[in-house]
Parts: C-alpha cells; sequence; structure tokens
C-alpha cells in the first residue's frame, strides 16, 4: 500500500499514532487479508457489525504501523500475549526491539510505540454527564477523590477523564491487568498541571521510574501514554480522524 511516510523509531523517542477506526472498504478488504486466523475468529463473535470493523480495522492498523517498524509484511507479523493479555511482537533474528499497546474509543483508535521499554496507552471518550464522582469513590485512591472533591465542579469531568486514562495506562504498561488495584496507586489530576505518577503503593521506588504524557488526541476524548525510564522525546500523528479516507503508511 503506498501512503504516507513514518519516521524511524529512535531509542529515545515514544511514538503515538492516532487513527480513525472507520475506514474505507479498500482499507477493509485489506485489512482481513492480512489479519491471522485468531484475529478473525474474534471478530466474528463481536455481535454488532460497527464492532465487528472496528475490531478489523484497529487490528489491521497495528499490523500495517509495525510493518514499517520491523521491517516485515504486516501479514507475517506474530503477536504474543503476556499472562494477563497484553498483545506484544515476535522478535525475528534482527529486528529492533519494539514495544508497543494501544486502546480505542468512539471510533478512534490510539497506537504507542518504545524501543525496549515497556509503554502503556489509554484513550476514553469524555461525557459531560458521566457520574464521575460516584465511579472515583469506587476506583481512585484516597488522595485522588480528595483532590477531584477539592476542584471546582465545572473542573471535575475533565479531571476524572485525565485521572482516568493516566491510571489505565499504567496498569497497561506493568500489564498487570485487574490484578492491579486502581486505587493502590495515585497520579496527578488538576487540569493545566503536569501529568505526574504520584506513588505507587506497592513499591514507592518505582515511583520516579515512570513518565506520563497527556495525550490531544481528537476533541472530546483524553488520552494518556506510560512509559518507564526518563523523559523520552514525543512523536504523534494523526491519520484520518475527520473523514476516515486518509493513505495508510507504506508498509516496509
Amino acid at each position: 500500500m503506498t501512503g504516507i511516510e513514518v519516521a524511524p523509531l529512535g531509542p529515545d523517542e515514544v511514538h503515538v499514532r492516532i487513527a480513525s477506526l472507520d475506514r474505507p472498504q479498500s482499507d477493509m478488504k485489506y485489512f482481513e487479508k492480512i489479519l491471522a486466523e485468531d484475529e478473525i475468529n474474534r471478530a466474528s463473535h463481536f455481535h454488532f457489525h460497527r464492532d465487528r470493523e472496528r475490531f478489523i480495522a484497529g487490528r489491521g492498523l497495528l499490523r500495517v504501523i509495525l510493518s514499517f517498524y520491523v521491517g516485515m509484511p504486516a501479514n507475517e507479523i506474530i503477536f504474543t500475549y503476556g499472562s494477563h493479555g497484553k498483545p506484544g511482537l515476535k522478535r525475528q533474528d534482527g529486528q529492533p526491539a519494539i514495544e508497543f499497546n494501544l486502546a480505542h474509543s468512539a471510533g478512534t483508535a490510539i497506537y504507542a510505540l518504545t524501543r525496549d521499554r515497556p509503554v502503556g496507552v489509554d484513550i476514553e471518550s469524555s461525557q459531560p454527564d458521566f457520574p464521575v464522582e460516584e465511579v472515583a469513590k469506587n476506583f481512585f485512591s484516597p488522595s485522588e477523590l480528595t483532590a477531584l472533591q477539592a476542584l471546582p465542579s465545572t473542573s471535575r469531568t475533565e479531571a476524572f477523564f485525565k485521572c482516568w486514562t493516566r491510571k489505565e495506562a499504567f496498569v497497561k504498561a506493568l500489564g498487570d491487568g485487574l490484578s492491579c488495584p486502581l486505587r493502590d496507586f495515585d497520579v496527578s489530576l488538576t487540569p493545566g498541571k503536569p501529568a505526574k505518577l504520584l506513588n505507587v503503593g506497592w513499591a514507592p521506588e518505582e515511583t520516579s521510574c515512570w513518565c506520563i504524557e497527556d495525550i490531544s488526541a481528537v476533541a472530546g476524548c483524553a488520552a494518556a501514554v506510560v512509559f518507564s525510564g526518563s523523559p523520552r522525546r514525543l512523536h504523534v500523528s494523526h491519520w484520518g480522524l475527520n473523514s476516515g479516507t486518509d493513505e495508510l503508511p507504506a508498509e516496509a
């Protein structure tokens, strides 16, 4: 496939790719050809057509993106899965050690890629009438809940979704799934203030080992990426968030 050029991933960089999951039929036909049998089977279990199509698009885009970074055809990429379901890349001889993570919400997918370091990403559609305090009481740490309630009511929805995406991205970076209670660590949440991991309850020494960055994904959404180590140069690109008719990046 032809399309825009994607810059190589440097060792001191984090690449974030944001794309529409509502793709033209030409893309969908291509994605169906490059997906593995287990991915096609997973797609078939979705009850609604739109959900099935978006799953196929999300996995197809992932394969196209990775094909550039690892230098192999998209249909030959093999995924591995951690004990809690986090996907990884089965490396071939001579390939760079690429770590990745993905998330999607309301037809928008976000992909984060690094070299030799764990990474997690999350995106959520911000809902103005969402019961933020009720949910926060069940999932936020006591200090996060206090910080949320101290904000003006007009800022709480934005703060909630900043906190939620930062926490989800951290859990996904760890790869521990639901075994990592969201209440057991703290992130910052005040709008306009830097994103930070404030405390890791089970391992305080880990607090300074991770970085959080907010991502301006698309109007009406909050998103964040978390990665280990020192701060990295962050590169963000958007593909087809408005029309879904953009060209895909060329395969390696």
